[in-house]
């Protein structure tokens, strides 16, 4: 099935769009393909009764290039993705309605963005900002703006924030943020300290991976916190340090693999707020 832009714009823009960027043209081998705009025309707007098991259908090929940097799809089910948004709001367990910053960092199209931001948003009912291009001043201005109080993002945006001068930061204000999270890679000490000092909000790490779909760690939002490290499983989350060498599990302080076993579709998902 084939889309583009000016299938999401109205007809004169549209037209406008194709004889403007002339957008490349996909080779077609023989095989059946769709356009969406076709069949959304000739479509009856009753979509059909489609039965699915949560646990065992494919809701999304989810493309990753991992460590290896060679892109491979992870399969997950309907079951993978619900479970981890329940097992994420569980570690946030937040009162208030949220107001997420969604930035072009996170797509939605990546597995961060879309579970994280996206799925765990649509199920707090939150508000969330979508941004397409990063501009500090534009975001820092609105999260006092919008009283944004989540935010996510990666350690060089919490490095960058603090670099900027102490009169052009009390331009802003970012009291209204409660929590920020960091994933895809290290967050060091001093730039959490300084960040949190600056906004009065809880800066966490976090850690996951694609295949699962993709938080299985986070350090908790509120009593002890290890910076520096990927903090604790999430809820209905197993996970030990292994031998990379051999299939034996080391002891505490040992340096290996870590390995991770989630939830599981016959133990139930996790109840929300608690483990």
């Amino acid at each position: 099935m084939f889309t583009g832009v000016a299938d999401y714009l109205p007809r004169l823009k549209g037209l406008l769009y194709r004889l403007a960027a002339r957008p490349p043209k996909l080779p077609v081998d023989g095989r059946r393909f769709f356009l969406l705009r076709r069949l959304l025309q000739e479509s009856e707007p009753r979509p059909p009764a489609v039965e699915i098991d949560p646990c065992r259908d494919l809701a999304t090929l989810m493309f990753t290039g991992g460590i290896t940097g060679v892109p491979k799809d992870a399969k997950l089910t309907y079951y993978n993705l619900a479970a981890n948004v329940l097992q994420v709001d569980a570690r946030w367990n937040q009162g208030s309605t949220p107001t997420i910053m969604s930035l072009p960092l996170l797509p939605w199209f990546h597995i961060y963005g879309q579970t994280v931001v996206l799925h765990v948003g649509i199920y707090r009912a939150a508000t969330i900002l979508v941004y397409l291009r990063f501009e500090m001043e534009r975001i820092l201005a609105d999260i006092g703006r919008y009283r944004a109080n989540i935010f996510h993002g990666v350690s060089t945006i919490y490095s960058k924030i603090p670099s900027l001068q102490e009169e052009k930061l009390r331009r802003y204000n970012l009291r209204s943020l409660e929590v920020c999270i960091s994933g895809a890679g290290a967050l060091l000490r001093a730039v959490a300290e300084r960040f949190e000092k600056l906004t009065g909000a809880k800066l966490r790490e976090g850690y996951g991976l694609t295949e699962a779909s993709p938080v299985t760690h986070i350090n908790p939002i509120y009593g002890r916190v290890n910076v520096g490290s990927i903090g604790i499983p999430v809820p209905s989350t197993l996970a030990a340090v292994a031998d990379p060498d051999r299939p034996v599990l080391l002891p505490p302080g040992e340096v290996g693999e870590i390995v991770v076993s989630g939830a599981s579709g016959d133990a139930g998902l996790p109840r929300r707020g608690g483990d």
